[in-house]
């Protein structure tokens, strides 16, 4: 699961036209997602 979740924060971070802090936010949401599918 460490693959699909660096794939999910890697595809966040490659988002064009955010500001760093929604980049963040976005990689938080999706290590957030990632934590309860593992639970």
């Amino acid at each position: 699961m460490a693959k699909r979740r660096s794939s999910i924060a890697h595809r966040f971070a490659r988002m064009k036209g955010l500001p760093f802090e929604e980049k963040a936010l976005m990689q938080r949401i999706g290590n957030l997602l990632d934590a309860a599918i593992n639970n």
